[in-house]
C-alpha cells in the first residue's frame, strides 16, 4: 500500500476512535439529562395524581355537608308537617330537601367510586416515581466515572492525532480534512471489488494498483480514499 495511504489509514483510524468516544460521552450526558427530566416529568405526574385524589375527597366532603344540612331541614319539615301548624310550605321543604339530599348521595358515591381509581393512579405514580429516581441515582452515580474515563482516551487520541496528521503533506491535510469534515469518515475498504462507503465497483486496475502501491486515487463514487 502506498505510504500515503498509510498515513491517512492511520490518522482516520485515530479520528474513528475519536469520534467513538465523543459519541459516548454524548450519549453518557444525555442519559442523565433524560433521567433527571423523567424524575421531574414522574414527580409532576405524582403531584397532578394526587391533586385530582384530592379534589374527589374535597367534593365528597362538600357533599357530605350539605346532606347533613338537608337532612336538617327535612327534620325540620317533618316536625312542622306533624304540628298544629302544619302548611303547604313546610311540605315543599321536605320534598325540596328530599330531592337535594339524593342528589349529594348521588354525588358521594360518584365521588367514593372515583376515589378508588384516584388512588389507584396515586399509587402508580408513586412506584413510577421511585423507579425514575432509582434509574437517575444509577446514571448519577456511574456516569461521571465513565465520562472521566472517557474523556482521558479522547485526549490522548488528540494526543496522538497531531504526529498523525503532520505525516501528511500540507496538501493532504486540507484534502483530508475537507473530505472527513463533509463525509464524517475519509476512508473507506474495499471489500468484494467494492467501496464499502457508497457501495460502487471498483476497476480491477485501480484495485491492482491499490494493492501494489502505485496509486493514492480516491474512489470515484464518494471521494473517499480507498483502503484494501
Amino acid at each position: 500500500m502506498h505510504a500515503e495511504l498509510i498515513a491517512i489509514g492511520t490518522l482516520a483510524e485515530i479520528d474513528t476512535e475519536r469520534d467513538h468516544l465523543a459519541k459516548e460521552i454524548s450519549a453518557l450526558e444525555a442519559a442523565r439529562k433524560q433521567a433527571a427530566a423523567a424524575e421531574a416529568t414522574a414527580s409532576t405526574e405524582l403531584e397532578q395524581a394526587r391533586a385530582a385524589l384530592g379534589a374527589l375527597v374535597g367534593i365528597e366532603q362538600e357533599a357530605n355537608v350539605r346532606l347533613s344540612e338537608h337532612r336538617h331541614r327535612q327534620e325540620q319539615a317533618k316536625r312542622a308537617l306533624e304540628g298544629a301548624f302544619g302548611s303547604d310550605a313546610a311540605q315543599r321543604q321536605l320534598d325540596q330537601s328530599r330531592a337535594l339530599a339524593d342528589q349529594d348521595e348521588t354525588a358521594i358515591l360518584d365521588s367514593m367510586m372515583q376515589q378508588d381509581g384516584a388512588r389507584l393512579a396515586v399509587k402508580a405514580a408513586v412506584a413510577a416515581l421511585e423507579s425514575a429516581r432509582a434509574a437517575r441515582a444509577a446514571i448519577d452515580a456511574r456516569a461521571p466515572v465513565e465520562i472521566a474515563a472517557l474523556r482521558t482516551r479522547l485526549a490522548a487520541a488528540d494526543v496522538r492525532r497531531v504526529p498523525a496528521l503532520a505525516a501528511l503533506t500540507k496538501d493532504l491535510q486540507f484534502r483530508y480534512d475537507s473530505v472527513y469534515k463533509k463525509k464524517k469518515t475519509a476512508v473507506a475498504h474495499v471489500v468484494d471489488g467494492s467501496c464499502t462507503a457508497c457501495q460502487m465497483s471498483v476497476a480491477a486496475q485501480h484495485l491492482s494498483d491499490l494493492r501494489r502501491g502505485s496509486s493514492t486515487d480516491p474512489c470515484r463514487g464518494c471521494g473517499r480514499w480507498l483502503l484494501t
